[in-house]
């Protein structure tokens, strides 16, 4: 058997290799097997040992013929996967497999945003509260042609999912330019589509934060290729996305500023961060929350703004140090999101000042916010890639690497590709997975088709004029005017249908008893009459509502 042989044999096996360890743990029924402080150093060593033979053996045979080739097959697999992963987000939102979590939210901001009013959040016709007191994001109105073209939240999730895979460009650019590896930019670009925690933000929802990898990367790009308008214009385009960018963005000038050596744009990039922190935090948030800042989940002392947050650090060093590696779920969440990139930020320490402030977000955090997914992933997603690019070169230059590596641009690209397929397959986004026949994802609820059925005609039966509240994911589907449609079971009792599918789970924050007490209270409003009762679907009529007349 000739070396081509062995080589080839050896390839099919470590990629098989991942998706055997996934039905062995599959098959076991085992969860220790499946826990990221088990996998990762497992896989890792596996990409170490994988990525060593490669470049051992191919160091010396590859012909520029044969890498041309070989560059041929990896970027048609990537643009395949690109486009798999579009197909799959289509699919799922017209299957009412989407969560669609925060989609009827932006769908009622950017509606409003279309028709140049500001935004707020309403039940019928009664105002709940003004977007902009949460969340200032002025970039949402790039979008506005969007609404202008087709009143349909399903297409604003359509248009999240290609800026996100897009995202693929800028990092295969950056490579070819800073690395002059095509093959480090097809291996990152798959890494970053392969991403667990970006796949699930496109199944969960719309968020303006799932725009940011895309933005920001072409930013950094063009601060790669030295075309200063273009880095400005798209540092500006990052920070309209949402306010939290002005840390990501403040820390960014900073490592310019310090380890880049270049004063000039470190100290614009910083300006612009603290503009947008005041913009934001003194200004906007106040102004629309009556004096006070809105600080989410994170801990602030008794105190509101960033002081607070620094007087918890402070006052409470041994609380804050607890608090950033428990629960389990943050270790876990670091492991998932630097081992898809093979740690390799972690061997240029000056990296970890970019991903500072996306990083501590999470850590900070709680809930689902500080795990490897939703929208929540975004940010720290990006400044990982970010750092792996400003990683690289420093890491060619070591000398246990210089040592014993020679074609170091071999080995990393079998590094970085194999620990994102190891990391996708075993703990990936189960719905964009690439092993057949996986498990069904926790938060996931399949309906049956005869459910689909009845539940499609049900809402294209709904008349035009008809204001409407359902359980989760059915909001976003019936694209209706944001004074016409409400959130089940948060029902104002005026609403002139109700759609329940019970075959849904509850939205996260709700429970089953929730739901069950909300739907008992239905059957008791003289109000309303049960028009449909089938296949786990309720729909109820107030009995007062007139098809001819039109809800002012």
């Amino acid at each position: 058997m000739n070396i081509r042989s062995n080589i080839l044999l050896t390839f099919i096996f470590f990629c098989l290799l991942p998706f055997i360890y996934f039905y062995i743990v599959i098959g076991s029924h085992s969860q220790l097997l499946s826990y990221p402080e088990i996998v990762y150093p497992v896989f890792f060593l596996l990409a170490l040992l994988f990525s060593y033979i490669i470049e051992k053996n191919l160091r010396h045979e590859l012909q520029a013929e044969s890498k041309q080739q070989v560059i041929i097959i990896a970027g048609t697999c990537v643009i395949l996967y690109a486009l798999y992963l579009f197909i799959v987000t289509w699919y799922m939102y017209s299957n009412f497999f989407s969560q669609g979590v925060d989609l009827e939210y932006f769908f009622q901001t950017i509606w409003q945003l279309s028709e140049f009013k500001v935004p707020y959040i309403w039940a019928l016709n009664q105002p709940l509260f003004a977007v902009w007191s949460q969340h200032f994001s002025p970039f949402l109105y790039l979008l506005v042609p969007v609404m202008w073209l087709s009143h349909s939240a399903g297409a604003l999730l359509m248009v999240q999912a290609i800026v996100i895979i897009s995202g693929a460009i800028p990092i295969y650019l950056i490579a070819k330019r800073s690395l002059h590896s095509r093959g480090l930019g097809l291996a990152l670009s798959f890494a970053y589509l392969s991403f667990g925690g970006l796949q699930f933000g496109m199944e969960y929802g719309f968020h303006e934060i799932m725009f940011f990898p895309t933005v920001f990367l072409w930013a950094y790009y063009f601060y790669v290729v030295k075309k200063p308008k273009l880095y400005l214009l798209f540092v500006i385009l990052s920070l309209l996305i949402k306010e939290e960018v002005a840390f990501i963005v403040f820390f960014w000038g900073l490592y310019l500023m310090f380890f880049r050596k270049d004063k000039f744009w470190g100290t614009i990039t910083t300006i612009l961060g603290m503009l947008w922190y005041i913009v934001c935090f003194n200004i906007v948030f106040p102004y629309f929350n009556k004096g006070f800042g809105y600080w989410g989940q994170y801990d602030t002392d008794g105190s509101s703004g960033l002081l607070g947050i620094l007087k918890s650090t402070l006052f409470k060093p041994f609380n804050f140090l607890v608090t950033l590696v428990t629960p389990e779920l943050k270790i876990q969440m670091m492991l998932e999101t630097f081992g898809q990139f093979a740690f390799l930020l972690l061997l240029f320490p000056p990296t970890l000042l970019i991903i500072f402030p996306s990083l501590m977000e999470k850590l900070l955090s709680s809930g689902i916010a500080m795990g490897n997914g939703a929208h929540y992933s975004a940010a720290i997603c990006a400044m990982t890639i970010i750092s792996t690019f400003e990683a690289i070169p420093h890491i060619y230059k070591n000398k246990l690497v210089t040592r014993y590596i020679h074609n170091k641009n071999i080995f990393f690209i079998v590094l970085i590709s194999y620990s994102a397929l190891f990391s996708s397959v075993i703990l990936g986004f189960p719905d964009y997975s690439l092993a057949p026949n996986h498990g069904i994802y926790f938060l996931e609820t399949p309906i049956t088709d005869a459910n689909k059925a009845l539940l499609t005609q049900i809402i294209s039966e709904i008349p035009a004029n008809a204001t409407v509240a359902s359980n989760d994911p059915l909001p976003p589907h019936l694209n209706k005017y944001y004074k016409d449609s409400t959130d089940f079971p948060g029902v104002t009792g005026k609403e002139d249908f109700i759609i329940v599918d019970t075959q849904f789970r509850p939205v996260y924050g709700y429970t089953a008893q929730e739901y069950n007490d909300a739907i008992d209270k239905l059957n008791k409003n003289k109000n309303y009459q049960l028009a449909v009762s089938n296949i786990g679907i309720l729909v109820y009529r107030r009995k007062t509502f007139n098809a001819n007349s039109v809800q002012q």
